[in-house]
């Protein structure tokens, strides 16, 4: 009963983490038409957080390799993460909220992986990728579902920075709890006395695997992909559909909704198939929502499955930075193979590809070329996974080994 609890406070923290990281992209209309921000500014706030967002899962990735602990990092971080969304409240300008993003993504890096790491060393059964998919659905439910429609609500009758209040006070309750109800687990670390060599060994170790390097080329081009569809279709909504903020709001909740199923049974299915075949199959899927805002754009079709479909990639990052890698590579070199992924995933795909897009449409490119690029990338990652060697799902990996 004790790895049920810690996956659900886990699943909690995460979506408390996805809301707050989220809540950006819904004041698009707030932070546009009101604060007199530019297409590029909105844009580059989300780009900022992830810059820091994936610094920090490198910086944090290289220390945890070399750590035992896992707990000792996640509690200061979730500390952190909560005093900066308080912060985030009482700020209003475009610098201001700027310098927040970045400090939130810089304590939110690297959290899951951590998580993570206290699940595997706590399991009683080989159900990593369900409880993976698990608490991964904390974001869909809370960041993505319950998320837009809480804030559409809230900024009716309270200013709109008011969600970051909440969120804070959530997250400090959840380190408060993680703190005292969940006990420190000890990780294997590579025998080196020189941390400089032992970063480089590792580093060279993870790069001469083929299935590393292909999750992490992979990893790129699905990070830019899905989040400029996460940053860019509030934008269609209102820009090209012409929906109000209510209207919006629901429209991007089901999108959250849609994909909390996908997020619980992806992993599952990973568990007992080739998790390449299941990847490569779930961004065949995920083509669907952007090459339909590109193919059928203002149509009402076209809006509806955006919402169903256009959140199907992120359920991937489950598979191409934990559980492929878990597969793949010994247990010392985890936490720094999570790091490097996620890390450079998010440098490339949150920072840059976003503010490029951007200036793609207010160089007179239409929001739905965006999308339509998105959904050929995807297609990329299709192709890509199914060059992966092995029977990569854990539990196929230990039946195997268990055989022999």
């Amino acid at each position: 009963m004790r790895i049920n609890y810690i996956t659900l406070l886990f699943c909690l923290i995460y979506g408390f983490k996805s809301l707050d990281s989220g809540s950006v992209t819904y004041f698009s209309e707030k932070l546009i038409n009101d604060l007199h921000f530019t297409t590029s500014q909105y844009s580059s706030l989300s780009s900022i957080y992830y810059l820091a967002y994936g610094l920090s899962s490198i910086f944090f990735g290289m220390l945890t390799g070399r750590s035992t602990r896992r707990k000792g990092w996640l509690v200061p971080m979730t500390f952190c993460a909560a005093a900066t969304s308080r912060l985030t409240s009482r700020l209003g300008s475009y610098y201001g909220l700027a310098a927040c993003r970045f400090l939130a993504g810089a304590s939110q890096g690297c959290s899951l992986a951590m998580m993570m790491g206290i699940i595997s060393k706590n399991l009683v059964h080989e159900d990593y990728g369900m409880r993976n998919g698990f608490i991964s659905s904390g974001a869909a439910v809370i960041g993505s579902a319950l998320g837009p429609i809480f804030i559409a609500k809230l900024i009716q009758y309270y200013e709109w920075n008011t969600v970051f209040l909440i969120t804070g006070l959530l997250m400090l309750v959840s380190a408060v709890l993680t703190q005292f109800s969940v006990e420190e687990v000890r990780c294997a670390v590579q025998q080196n006395s020189d941390s400089g060599q032992q970063w480089i060994d590792s580093v060279r170790e993870l790069f001469q695997n083929r299935n590393y390097v292909l999750c992490f080329v992979i990893g790129l081009l699905e990070t830019a992909a899905n989040l400029c569809i996460s940053v860019f279709a509030p934008l269609y909504y209102s820009d090209v559909m012409g929906f109000d903020s209510i209207q919006k709001g629901w429209f991007l909740s089901l999108k959250g909704f849609a994909f909390i199923p996908v997020s619980l049974i992806i992993p599952v299915i990973a568990d007992r198939m080739p998790a390449k075949h299941v990847m490569a199959g779930t961004f065949a899927l995920s083509v669907i929502a952007p090459i339909c805002a590109f193919l059928i754009p203002g149509t009402m079709a076209s809006a509806v499955i955006l919402a169903i479909f256009g959140s199907w990639a992120g359920v991937t990052v489950s598979l191409f930075v934990y559980m492929i890698p878990r597969a793949s590579l010994p247990e010392h070199l985890h936490s720094v193979a999570n790091g490097i992924i996620l890390g450079c995933a998010v440098l490339v795909g949150g920072c840059l590809a976003p503010m490029l897009m951007s200036a793609l449409i207010e160089s007179g490119w239409r929001i739905e070329y965006v999308l339509g690029l998105c959904g050929v990338t995807l297609a990329v990652c299709a192709v890509m996974s199914g060059l992966i060697r092995g029977r990569t799902g854990v539990f196929q990996a230990q039946k195997t080994a268990a055989k022999a």
